[in-house]
């Protein structure tokens, strides 16, 4: 019973995390390192199913042993018996004082081991980057350095944590002693009977019976002292453990499925947003966009263009303003429903490990072969994917190593074909890929952004030249507005960034 209701309760927590989790704000996952988290979810809440297991245990069997055999004490002879019960909370006092100084180890332990786990996932995520710049032996050292600041945190938590029982055993070993004098006094008053009352006299066969019962009941207390270690560790992971369940939610959102296509007409309306509240980057925006007008964002980095789709997607709540979709503020319609009208294809390319077939048909849970197919040739990746040994089958392993990052960007691109979504959010999508094949993947996306709302964020300029508006973004602004040729005829910040660029090309 003890062990499932402690398997239940490692399961039930994680669920909660993982639930909570879902319920955080991107600004959240984005501000903790993924390895922190990982560290919560499995090593803490591990810690506290099994402490949760042995204190059930211990402290079930130490409460029935201390109950019994003190009344049994009391009724062989109430002296010997206070004696004993005297001197439980003394042990329970030093075992509180070394339990505080154990807690802080402990926080300091836990603590450096979440930033352990961090840059492990780190290392091994970006193991491609160490090795091109050389920086093994600087990656190792730095786990070494962490590894052994763990390790003394441990060791010291560990100490503090062990030393709890044998303090406790030689108090115990004291009390013995002084139970044994205390006894053959009461013997020989007994025989001469200088205090006639009954409970002044013992016979030498009861201190037998009574010493062997006052190590019967110091042997709980010693267990729940060691436990107690244990319980400072699991105090520790509780308050990392609720750090999390603490933490800020997204505000409630409304009821999704209030709507199932829309025109694309997007207007915002003086918008405001920051990440530090210190630091202002979008400010006193206004965008009007209309349905199937393909709008370009350019800008130098750090100008706002990524954020705008942080915010049109809904990862991040507006300071200030509105953003409103077919004139309906966007805070009104749910979450799910607003990302389920866009499209997204990212420079940063998201592969899942499993086969080719399933990564196209991501989101898309009604898509038949056909479909994926169709999906693939319209993005040109089905070249390439029949050349692979399995074709579609193809598993693609965790990191999604096995396959260049050209043929990443097609998948991305084939499955954001395969979505067919109203709203297209298109961010260097052809970064990755050959000049051959960007030619042909942009008559695809002239295919795709058909009669669409085309969001480009681009920083190749060559890219968005047919775009019905673009807008020049510095500083959280949008300082320009207008065609490719109205923009260089203007003179102004785009035409510099334009000319700048094809300068540096020629020189």
């Amino acid at each position: 019973m003890n062990n499932i209701t402690s398997r239940r309760f490692t399961y039930g927590h994680r669920v909660k995390i993982s639930d909570k989790l879902r319920r955080t704000p991107v600004r959240y996952i984005d501000a903790t390192p993924h390895g922190e988290i990982l560290s919560r979810m499995l090593d803490d809440v591990s810690e506290l199913g099994t402490t949760m297991h042995n204190v059930m245990i211990t402290l079930l069997n130490s409460i029935i042993q201390v109950i019994g055999i003190g009344i049994i004490m009391f009724w062989l002879n109430p002296i010997m018996a206070g004696i004993v019960i005297l001197v439980l909370p003394l042990n329970l006092l030093i075992a509180s004082k070394i339990s505080v100084k154990c807690e802080k180890e402990f926080i300091s332990s836990k603590t450096k081991f979440g930033e352990l786990n961090a840059h492990i996932q780190e290392s091994y995520s970006s193991h491609a980057v160490i090795k091109s710049f050389g920086l093994e032996d600087k990656s190792m050292n730095k786990y070494k350095e962490m590894n052994d600041e763990v390790y003394k945190s441990s060791k010291r938590a560990y100490f503090y944590a062990t030393l709890i029982q044998p303090v406790i055993g030689l108090i115990s070993n004291f009390t013995y002693v002084i139970l044994i004098i205390v006894g053959a006094l009461l013997v020989i008053n007994s025989s001469t009977n200088v205090i006639p009352y009954d409970v002044f006299k013992l016979s030498v066969g009861d201190i037998t019976s009574l010493v062997m019962y006052s190590m019967l009941i110091t042997q709980p207390i010693t267990q729940t002292a060691y436990i107690m270690g244990q319980f400072q560790r699991a105090k520790v992971s509780v308050s990392r453990v609720y750090e999390v369940f603490d933490a800020e939610e997204m505000k409630p959102d409304v009821k999704p499925g209030q709507i199932k296509e829309v025109d694309g007409n997007i207007v915002f309306q003086d918008v405001n947003f920051s990440y530090d509240e210190k630091v202002p980057l979008i400010k006193d925006l206004n965008i009007d966009v209309k349905s199937g007008q393909r709008v370009a964002i350019v800008g130098p980095t750090g100008a706002g263009k990524t954020t705008l789709v942080n915010l049109l997607m809904r990862f991040y709540d507006l300071n200030s303003g509105v953003i409103r979709l077919d004139g309906k503020d966007i805070t009104q319609i749910s979450r799910e429903d607003v990302r389920n009208v866009f499209g997204m294809v990212l420079q940063d390319t998201w592969l899942f490990s499993g086969t080719i077939f399933d990564n196209i048909a991501y989101g898309a849970k009604s898509a038949t072969s056909d479909d994926v197919k169709k999906a693939a040739i319209a993005a040109r990746a089905d070249n390439f994917i029949l050349t692979l040994p399995k074709g579609y089958d193809t598993v693609i392993n965790e990191d999604a190593s096995n396959i260049s990052q050209g043929q990443k960007q097609l998948i991305t691109i084939a499955r954001a074909f395969l979505a067919d979504s109203q709203i297209l959010i298109l961010d260097e999508a052809t970064s990755n890929v050959d000049t051959r094949t960007e030619v042909l993947i942009q008559k695809a996306m002239d295919e795709l952004m058909h009669e669409k709302t085309c969001f480009i964020i681009a920083h190749r300029l060559s890219t968005i030249v047919n775009s019905d508006v673009i807008l020049v973004m510095n500083e959280g602004k949008v300082v320009e507005t207008g065609s490719h040729k109205e923009l260089l005829a203007h003179g102004g910040f785009y035409s510099e960034l334009y000319k700048s660029q094809y300068s540096s090309v020629e020189n």
